[in-house]
């Protein structure tokens, strides 16, 4: 027969029958009938046997069949009950009373209290749930204390924080304490099954343990926080979403730092090869100046048209190129500016406000590259206007438009 059969029978015997349930023993006073027998042998076929029968005098089973209408006694020693495999208690105070029981239930055990029965019918009894509940509270506590696991036994039981100062904690609770349904302590675990943020967690925990905790007596500090779970949970539950909100707020305003200085680099990129190529305007225009030759000294007005149609070619270049990127430096604009916009519509205003300084640089930064460039644009027109103009005077119409040659002088 299983263990579990043989608690049944047990726990359905107590609840269905008049049982005192004694410190070493319960007693079952009935009057001898054969129903009444009939429920003694059951038992004891399950395994469960009476250890001695009273009435006037100690009587063994076989001599029951004598005492039909006599009130008889049916003694169950516990000790008997735990040689046959069963762990079986009292009440929650004899059970707790053994330290290891304090710390991690046992594989199945009764309290005949309250018929609490484990594994079996541990969702059905409250005190039982909170039971469980409780020890693996302690083993979480165990998981970020600073000393030595309390399940490697020996010690007295408690565990350690060190947050500013020592935190000590001993693990000591009683049958009251387990009226107590540790509300929030779900919400605690759901938090500490992933690794995200496992070092800060565990910081945020001891800290909240010692603000919880230091004003408490170390012996009663357990029993007031699983008593508090709620409270605790909560305060707990507030520092963590702080750290996280910071987190976060950090976290975006690193990354938009990053693209800041990757917004800069690509604006200066843009500028920096225009400015380049710009350097050329104040070069064409010394070299074609020097190029440029008087019709009326050297006859090369063919040449002077070669040189401005080179020039003009070149300006046109630069011309579109200079377009090409302000178009580009528009595109970076709208980019980091489109940023901003999806923070928005994501409804994080922590965060716009953060990185509202980031994206409104790289927008300023965009529009003075792009003024600059317009100056470019004039010094292309100049640059192309001198050459016109030194064409025309070359072929001379300049000197007809202003009537500046001289009139040949009469004979």
């Amino acid at each position: 027969m299983t263990n579990r059969y043989i608690y049944k029978k047990l726990v359905d015997f107590i609840n269905h029958n008049e049982v005192e349930i004694k410190e070493d023993e319960f007693v079952y006073s009935f009057l001898v009938t054969d129903k009444e027998l009939l429920k003694i042998d059951e038992l004891s076929k399950s395994g469960i046997e009476v250890d001695r029968f009273e009435g006037d005098q100690s009587y063994e089973r076989r001599d029951l069949t004598g005492l039909y209408g006599q009130n008889v006694k049916a003694v169950f020693l516990k000790q008997s009950i735990v040689d046959a495999g069963l762990n079986v208690y009292s009440d929650w105070g004899e059970y707790l009373s053994y330290r290891n029981n304090i710390l991690t239930p046992q594989n199945h055990f009764l309290i005949l209290e309250d018929g609490n029965l484990y594994p079996f019918e541990k969702e059905k009894a409250s005190r039982l749930k909170n039971y469980l509940k409780i020890t693996k509270f302690i083993r979480f506590l165990d998981g970020l204390s600073e000393l030595e696991s309390i399940f490697a036994g020996g010690r007295k039981p408690k565990v350690v924080f060190v947050q500013k100062v020592r935190i000590d904690v001993l693990i000591s609770y009683g049958p009251s304490d387990l009226d107590n349904d540790l509300d929030g302590f779900e919400s605690l675990e759901r938090i500490f099954a992933t690794t995200e943020h496992e070092t800060q967690k565990n910081s945020l925990m001891r800290e909240t343990l010692y603000s919880f905790l230091y004003s408490e007596k170390q012996e009663t500090r357990f029993q007031y926080l699983i008593s508090s779970m709620s409270e605790f949970s909560t305060e707990f539950m507030e520092n963590y979403s702080l750290f996280v909100s910071e987190f976060s707020l950090e976290k975006v305003r690193k990354d938009y730092e990053e693209s800041k200085r990757e917004y800069v680099s690509k604006i200066n990129e843009v500028v920096s090869g225009i400015h380049t190529r710009m350097l050329g305007v104040p070069a064409v225009l010394v070299l074609a100046a020097f190029r440029f030759s008087d019709k009326a000294v050297s006859g090369q007005v063919v040449g002077n048209i070669i040189i401005f149609s080179a020039v003009l070619v070149y300006a046109l270049m630069m011309h579109y190129l200079i377009k090409s990127q302000k178009d580009t430096l528009k595109a970076i604009k709208s980019e980091a500016a489109a940023h901003i916009e999806r923070f928005k519509s994501d409804k994080n205003p922590d965060e716009v406000k953060s990185i509202g300084q980031v994206s409104a640089e790289v927008q300023k930064k965009c529009t003075l590259e792009m003024s600059r460039l317009s100056i470019f644009y004039w010094m292309i027109g100049i640059l192309t206007l001198v050459m016109l103009g030194l064409l025309l005077y070359s072929v001379g119409v300049l000197d007809s438009f202003f009537d500046l040659k001289t009139e040949p002088k009469a004979e």
